[in-house]
């Protein structure tokens, strides 16, 4: 699209304010405020007005131009967004130089699909959840949403194209862009809602065929006020319905959760319409309260370098933590917004503004952005040299602590359910247990407790995904009897630790009546993964490490404590089918405070999960209790079967 062309499409302040809302939801999502739980919805947003302005933009340069200038379009988009990008990506290199040796992989593969444009099928392709805190935080997780804007930028100017150019008409190629939005939007919603497994929510979640219903709702509607301009768009129905719409947005931003299954089931899509409602108002010619607001001068001006403020917020959350500052709680969440807001704008005025307006001749252009991403991924490749090989091929290997077989040579098969915990125990599990022969079958659910639903804290609310965990569990534990015959199932489940929702009824922890409910939901979970002999191996919960994770409050202790003895009293009166192994005296020996490294590994970064390091560490020292109880159990079974 020439100059000229791209001028006509006249600037919208709302728009920036807009914008300066979204990264602010966002922001405060990250900074994990209880007012802001469904800030993650602000990725939508973007979305969404990436949608309506892009496909705004192709229509006006084919209504002026009667062509749509593709390749243009790609340099446009890259002088764009590759400038504040490679800075963010250099800057997250020299990050890599102090960071542990075992997190340098990931930031190396993180960085290049950032790159490239790929990280949302490389979250995919590695199984890494958006939401949990297994290992030490990358300073990349955020920018999946990029590489689906991205993929878009690439492949909806091409369909436009084929619209407008494949038509007789104007009219016509309008009409069936408009059919195509359409039918794209309803058919990405209804696929994020056929593929939606609450135990693997993060394929539909960062899916680029899931994802696109926002930015195809951003398009329909640029579509629709392509075709209607010549109608009023400041009548008071508009006005009304995107106020209200608003609203709809802005409670939406506060109440939602991250893991409530209705998002997955036409949630994300109406909240995709009420924003492109929203947007509607904000373009209209009759000026309204709305727009007003979002006018504002701190708004326009936060709106300007809000894609500066979306890449840098979250490596500065990351890069200045707690033990790096010494700061928490205020404090430390003024250090960040003001660093974020300082390297958005001199992003913005050194580096963005004078690449994407500048005169540079567009081979110059060329020459220079492909020798400053060789240089960006020369100086990702330099400062990852350092990552450490896998712990299980190191000189620590400790041979001494390899588990045994039992004496009749049966391969042990192993199954793992629990939570997020339980699934960070995975990795080094799968590895250790390959070595002896020994299989290990992963059938843990995270977010979900094993025994019974739960509420979030005092408001009685339930969490969010915790509604879909009893289904969950259902299907796994019946794929777990159909498929595998574990001799062992090993129980670790923190979810447990809160208050339970019986039917109508709320029950407190630590009450008899929360105690009866444990021990039924217990008895029914044991029923299910037990059904054929496997004996269940329940491993206590084990005191905090320092780290950066509370899941369940001050009063942690207590509720640990009195959960352990509860699995302990139940294996007791249990004795034949299940067994207890103190998981605190192998990764907190002599009881807390719990030393945050053992053996030069940092077997907790969170002071909960396991790192993948941490996890072979800790194989190394539980599979043989584990063995220890299957041949015990095998001895006890033996007798029973040869006494009289």
């Amino acid at each position: 699209m020439s100059e000229s062309s791209e001028s006509r499409f006249r600037y919208k302040p709302a728009l920036d304010g807009l914008r300066a809302l979204s990264v602010s939801a966002v922001f405060a999502y990250h900074l994990e405020y209880d007012w802001a739980s469904g800030g993650f919805l602000g990725v939508d947003i973007f979305f969404v007005l990436s949608g309506y302005l892009i496909t705004s933009l192709l229509l006006s340069e084919w209504r002026h131009s009667g062509t749509l200038g593709v390749v243009a379009f790609w340099g446009r988009r890259a002088r764009r967004l590759l400038p504040a990008l490679l800075l963010v990506l250099l800057a997250v290199a020299g990050y890599a130089l102090i960071a542990p040796a075992d997190e340098l992989s990931r930031l190396r593969t993180q960085s290049l699909a950032t790159l490239f444009y790929v990280q949302n099928w490389w979250l995919v392709l590695t199984g890494e959840s958006y939401f949990e805190l297994m290992r030490l935080p990358s300073p990349l997780r955020h920018t999946w949403s990029l590489s689906i804007e991205e993929q878009f930028y690439i492949f909806w100017p091409l369909l436009v194209a084929a619209c407008m150019h494949g038509s007789r008409s104007v009219k016509r190629g309008r009409a069936v862009l408009l059919g195509l939005c359409a039918f794209g939007a309803l058919a990405s919603a209804a696929w994020m809602a056929v593929r939606f497994d609450p135990a693997h929510a993060m394929r539909v979640f960062y899916g680029t065929d899931t994802r696109a219903q926002a930015l195809l709702v951003g398009a329909l509607l640029a579509v629709g006020l392509e075709r209607w301009s010549r109608l009023p768009g400041g009548g008071i129905a508009l006005r009304v319905g995107s106020s209200l719409a608003g609203l709809l947005c802005l409670t939406t931003l506060v109440a939602a959760h991250d893991r409530s299954s209705a998002l997955y089931h036409g949630g994300y899509l109406a909240f995709s319409l009420a924003t492109a409602f929203v947007i509607a108002g904000s373009v209209a010619e009759r000026s309204s309260l709305m727009q007003g607001l979002l006018s504002l001068a701190p708004l326009r001006w936060l709106g300007w370098i809000s894609y500066g403020v979306y890449l840098w917020h979250w490596p500065v959350i990351v890069m200045l933590d707690e033990a790096r500052t010494g700061l928490s709680g205020p404090a430390l969440d003024v250090l960040r917004i003001a660093a974020t807001l300082a390297l958005s704008s001199a992003s913005y005025v050194a580096v963005e503004r004078p690449v994407r307006y500048g005169k540079l001749p567009t081979r110059r252009l060329l020459a220079v952005g492909a020798a400053a991403v060789a240089a960006v991924t020369g100086a990702i490749s330099f400062a990852t040299m350092g990552a450490q090989e896998p712990y299980w091929a190191s000189s620590r290997w400790d041979a001494s602590l390899e588990p045994s077989l039992p004496s009749d040579g049966d391969a042990l098969g192993i199954a793992v359910v629990g939570g997020s915990i339980a699934t960070s125990l995975i990795p080094g599990l799968v590895s250790v247990a390959a070595t002896r022969g020994i299989r290990v079958f992963d059938f843990t659910v995270p977010g979900c407790g094993l025994a019974g639903r739960l509420a979030v804290d005092g408001r009685n609310n339930l969490y969010a995904w915790s509604e879909n965990c009893d289904g969950v569990l259902r299907r796994r534990f019946r794929s777990l009897r159909r498929r595998h015959a574990p001799q062992l199932v090993v129980w670790l489940s923190s979810w447990d630790l809160a208050d339970q929702r019986v039917g109508d009824e709320l029950l407190r922890f630590g009450t008899a009546e929360w105690d009866l409910a444990l021990a039924a939901g217990i008895d029914q979970t044991m029923n299910q993964i037990a059904r054929h002999g496997a004996h269940v191996v329940f491993l206590t919960l084990p005191p905090r490490a320092p780290g950066l994770l509370d899941l369940v409050g001050p009063d942690l202790v207590r509720r640990r404590e009195h959960y352990n003895e509860l699995l302990r009293a139940y294996a007791r009166r249990n004795a034949t089918a299940a067994s207890v192994v103190e998981l605190g005296d192998i990764v907190c020996p002599g009881g807390p405070p719990c030393p945050p490294d053992i053996d030069d590994v940092t077997l907790r970064p969170d002071g909960g999960h396991f790192s993948e390091e941490g996890s072979l560490w800790l194989a190394q020292r539980l599979l043989p209790e584990l063995v220890r109880v299957q041949s015990a159990d095998f001895a006890d079974t033996a007798d029973s079967a040869d006494s009289p």
